[in-house]
């Protein structure tokens, strides 16, 4: 939400040109989940049930195969637009994206490591770039109570 920001200066009255500035950048929340459960699984779906509010990406622990994955356009988390002349002409470029650089930063980054294998990588980010981090993290924590809710009724009901 801090570093989005869309600025624009100059028009063709007053012979100034037209520059623009536009940053964007999504939050992101990154997990850890057991591998084979029912409530990963399902947890999973609701995920990508809800793709105009949060896109996930889920990669496999053991293998380091990639399970679910959004359209290869939104794997960005930072893109930037710079230049003169009206802004929809210019293209974005993307600073930062979800994928095997960004993985091999955040594992450099990690100041802890698994003893164990079983369990899925979870990356998920905003859909709407800008918005408040309390919105993603309310929407997960619906997702994840929702996944759960699910199982114990269906468990309970055999």
């Amino acid at each position: 939400m801090q570093r989005t920001h869309h600025n624009e200066v100059g028009n063709r009255q007053r012979g100034v040109r037209r520059q623009h500035s536009m940053v964007e950048a999504r939050n992101v929340i990154v997990g850890h989940m057991k591998r084979n459960d029912s409530v990963t699984r399902r947890f999973i779906q609701y995920c990508i049930m809800r793709a105009g509010e949060l896109l996930i990406m889920v990669r496999d622990g053991k293998t380091g195969q990639i399970i679910t994955s959004p359209s290869p356009d939104q794997l960005w988390t930072w893109r930037e637009k710079h230049g003169i002349g009206r802004a929809n002409k210019s293209e974005w470029t993307n600073v930062l994206e979800v994928g095997p650089l960004y993985f091999l930063k955040v594992d450099m980054l990690r100041n802890f490591y698994l003893d164990f294998d079983d369990y899925y990588d979870i990356w998920i980010w905003d859909f709407v770039p800008g918005d408040r981090p309390v919105v993603l993290y309310n929407t997960i924590v619906e997702v994840t109570l929702h996944s759960l809710f699910m199982i114990l009724i269906t468990t309970n009901s055999l």
